[in-house]
């Protein structure tokens, strides 16, 4: 009987009969859809099961439908047992930080994967826009230049500042020229890129 039982847990786990399962909750916070990424920040994001006898067991990561790599998992959420009272929820978080400019300026999809201890799993995914210098990571300071620069803020009609844009002209980074538009983004208290457009290093001289 106990020979039976083992036959019957191990084929019930395989790969073979793992499915989409959406009682699996999974949440995918940054990026968030519509979002303009660039340079290194958060990929984020929470999954629970509700059943203890099949815990979440990895993150997996797709870029554009292609498996890039896992995600650790297992980071402090009490927030989301707040709204999900589930085994571990509290140790629901997965994070990690990811250069965006590893990717090409456009549109990308992020998929992220949660999958149980018998192989079903659930998705959440989000399309987002990345911008960028041409240089996936500015290794030198000294290479940014604002002697021409010129800094602008919008304005209503007013004259009031309307927006958090901070606007940049004429912008050396790494030997070639760029207008960027600065925007305050809360999730990471700070500015970041909104807009990287590369014109004639001409127009910087």
């Amino acid at each position: 009987m106990k020979k039976l039982v083992a036959i019957l847990l191990f084929t019930l786990a395989s790969p073979l009969f793992a499915a989409k399962e959406t009682s699996i909750l999974i949440a995918l916070e940054e990026p968030m859809p519509g979002d303009i990424k660039s340079g290194i920040t958060n990929l984020r994001g929470w999954a629970v099961t509700p059943w203890s006898e099949s815990p979440i067991v990895k993150i997996q990561l797709f870029h554009n439908g292609v498996y890039r790599f896992d995600i650790p998992y297992g980071a402090p959420r009490s927030d989301v047992c707040n709204s999900h009272r589930v085994p571990n929820c509290a140790s629901s978080g997965f994070s990690m930080s990811y250069n965006y400019n590893n990717l090409a300026p456009g549109s990308h999809t992020l998929t992220v994967r949660a999958v149980d201890l018998y192989g079903n799993y659930n998705d959440a995914s989000s399309r987002f826009s990345v911008t960028r210098f041409h240089d996936a990571y500015i290794r030198d300071s000294d290479s940014i230049d604002f002697a021409v620069s010129k800094v602008s803020l919008p304005s209503a009609q007013s004259g009031n500042i309307h927006d958090k844009r901070i606007y940049l002209e004429n912008v050396f980074v790494s030997g070639r020229c760029y207008d960027l538009i600065l925007n305050w983004y809360t999730p990471i208290q700070g500015w970041r890129s909104e807009n990287v457009v590369e014109i004639h290093k001409d127009y910087c001289e």
